[in-house]
């Protein structure tokens, strides 16, 4: 099973969890402080990460260049 291997990253686990919860409805309740921190560290590890590829994957000329 060549294909599958993907299927087994976080990510996709992730998402197939929560497709899985949205058909189930269980009764899920957060607290407001673990909700609050767990959206702050995935927004800034999906920032970080974002910036880290852009800065590798660009010259920082030609984005200038590219803006203005």
């Amino acid at each position: 099973m060549p294909g599958f291997g993907s299927l087994l990253i976080p990510a996709a686990l992730f998402f197939a969890l929560g497709v899985i919860t949205r058909f189930v409805r269980p009764n899920l309740h957060f607290l407001e402080g673990i909700a609050k921190g767990l959206s702050l560290y995935l927004l800034m590890a999906i920032g970080l990460k974002g910036q880290r590829l852009v800065r590798y994957s660009m010259d920082t000329e030609m984005l200038i260049n590219e803006t203005l």
